[in-house]
């Protein structure tokens, strides 16, 4: 009698810590698969509200109307292969998310160095290269650096061109003056951005526009409202971007971009 109550409390024990760990484990999953990049903002929804560009080779995302903005869907799963893990670790770093202890090596390494990697087409040495050429405030050439990576194709080059989109402050210049600047280098970055998603990346892309809202919202000038006019400007500047890289890209010898998206990352932004 004595070992059938202890037998039923351990069932019970296990059984309270098993439907704890299942409670904990769904919420986390629904935590991953919550809009947390999207979420419900306005500006993310309505920038990338255009159909991304179809490439020969891309398979991932499809655009549906969801209310008055777009919303991009995947079919979703909790299970990823280990095909899947493989191709998306592939993905990444094609797309310039590199390791940190490589991108610690290259940063090692010199000037003249680099720059013979980067002559080969290694796009981590041409954002070092791109990174160094900020601090050294050589803009104009450090926006070559990123954009050539960009054409190779890394993504976090876009990122990178999207902050350099800020106009510095000019001696004379009247706050008129700057609210328009500030204006015109927003639309610039969202432009950028949205090039990002054309490219197959919709998470650096939604994550920069909500960037860009905040630093926005910070220099004083309020919420970020786009007109239908600086939305079809920002639809069109990305469209001209993207024929102006894969341009670049045909000049390096190489052939089309392929923008697909892969499933671990499209099941992770997408609404639920």
């Amino acid at each position: 009698m004595e070992l059938q109550k202890k037998m039923r409390f351990k069932f019970a024990t296990n059984l309270f810590i098993a439907i704890c760990l299942a409670y904990v484990a769904y919420g986390i999953y629904g935590q991953m698969h919550r809009s947390v990049i999207f979420g419900d903002n306005k500006l993310v929804d309505s920038v990338i509200s255009a159909t991304p560009i179809a490439e020969k080779n891309s398979v991932s995302t499809t655009i549906t109307k969801s209310g008055p903005a777009n919303t991009i869907s995947a079919e979703k799963s909790k299970l990823f292969t280990a095909t899947e893990i493989t191709e998306f670790k592939r993905w990444d770093e094609d797309h310039g998310y590199f390791p940190e202890q490589d991108e610690a090596t290259y940063k090692s390494y010199s000037d003249s160095v680099l720059d013979d990697l980067a002559k080969k087409g290694d796009a981590t040495a041409l954002q070092v290269l791109g990174s160094r050429f900020v601090h050294e405030g050589d803009i104009k050439k450090a926006q070559l650096y990123f954009w050539d990576a960009a054409a190779i194709g890394s993504t976090t080059a876009l990122d990178h061109l999207a902050g350099l989109a800020e106009p510095l402050p000019t001696p004379g210049e009247t706050k008129e003056m700057r609210k328009v600047l500030v204006r015109q280098s927003t639309l610039e970055s969202l432009a950028i951005y949205k090039l990002a998603a054309l490219r197959g990346d919709p998470r650096i892309s939604a994550v920069g526009i909500r960037g860009v809202e905040t630093i926005y919202r910070a220099s004083g000038e309020g919420s970020l409202e786009l007109s239908l006019q600086e939305l079809q400007f920002v639809d069109q500047r990305s469209q001209d971007l993207y024929r102006d890289l894969q341009a670049r890209r045909t000049e390096l010898g190489l052939d089309s971009f392929n923008n697909s998206t892969p499933r671990m990352l499209t099941d992770f932004i997408v609404k639920p």
